[in-house]
């Protein structure tokens, strides 16, 4: 009996090591099914084996031997069992076509953030292009502001000389004038003195015969 338990004890020893011990592993979901040409298991083999996630169409469905009949992409139809048929990709090639997207996604982010980056380059420079145009309006501004300044001191300053003009113009006539009739007054001054020494030499004489006849009568 002592040794009986020893005996159990021991065994149970070894077996719980072995368990503590295992090395895991996992079943993988890599399968290859065989299509038939018939829904059973003795049918004609018309491919040895198709891979885990391979696209089918299918035609219909034999409840009673649990056949599927399917469609390759190639045209060629058979028979495999339905247990190996699933209405989704396999996990391993969704896992792939979900790590293709986020590489696509990836590669998207990538690209965005170089047109960002490039953008913001542009963003920059047009900033300083749209700073330097200000400056250059503000100083254009400036620069007409003093032409349109001098045009106007300009357009004065030729207003100014053309009232000079008219009013020297003005001068020159009323100076013409008075020296037409400065002449005019000393043409007749003379005249009038001429006028004026005739008839007092008339009277002069007048007087010198009436002196005469005086003298004579006396």
């Amino acid at each position: 009996m002592p040794v009986t338990s020893f005996l159990r004890g021991l065994a149970l020893l070894l077996l719980t090591s072995s368990v503590f011990g295992a090395e895991l592993v996992f079943i993988s979901d890599l399968l290859y099914v065989q299509l038939r040409a018939a829904p059973r298991d003795s049918a004609r083999i018309l491919h040895a084996g198709l891979r885990s996630g391979t696209e089918l169409e299918l035609l219909g469905t034999d409840l009673e031997t649990g056949f599927s009949h399917v469609r390759m992409n190639d045209g060629t139809d058979g028979w495999i069992p339905s247990q190996y048929l699933v209405a989704q990709p396999i996990a391993s090639d969704r896992l792939a076509a979900t790590e293709r997207r986020l590489a696509n996604l990836q590669r998207e982010n990538n690209e965005l953030s170089t047109e960002v980056d490039t953008l913001s380059r542009e963003n920059v420079e047009l900033r300083q292009h749209t700073e330097t145009l200000a400056t250059e309006v503000i100083e254009t501004t400036g620069a007409l502001e003093e032409l349109t300044s001098i045009s106007s001191s300009s357009l004065k300053l030729d207003r100014q000389s053309t009232a000079v003009n008219e009013l020297n113009a003005l001068l020159r006539r009323q100076v013409d004038e008075l020296v037409t009739e400065n002449q005019a007054l000393s043409v007749a001054a003379e005249q009038r003195w001429m006028l004026t020494g005739l008839g007092l030499l008339v009277l002069g004489i007048v007087l010198g015969l009436l002196v005469a006849r005086r003298k004579r009568g006396w």
